[in-house]
């Protein structure tokens, strides 16, 4: 699941809000956090670039069909250490 898996990388996040819009082809969907220290939700481009590419990579891992085969380009772009580490895990 999505929100343990972002928690477990980013303890000072404690929910997590999706929005899914459908399109002609396909959807879009808007990340929103909220921190634990903050009663305000953080929007999607109020998130740090690491935090808002682990979410994304998190949700199409997910969303991926069973033994799809995903490939990351450039994964360590935006990413730091404990991310990539949990991530491959």
């Amino acid at each position: 699941m999505i929100k343990p898996d972002f928690t477990d990388i980013f303890s000072s996040v404690e929910d997590i809000k999706v929005t899914v819009t459908r399109k002609t082809e396909g959807y879009d969907f808007y990340f929103n956090i909220k921190e634990k220290a903050s009663n305000e939700w953080i929007s999607q481009p109020e998130m740090s670039s690491g935090m808002f590419h682990t979410l994304g990579n998190d949700t199409e891992l997910f969303l991926a069909p069973r033994k799809s085969v995903v490939v990351i380009d450039d994964f360590e772009s935006h990413l730091g250490v404990n991310c990539r580490i949990l991530q491959i895990l």
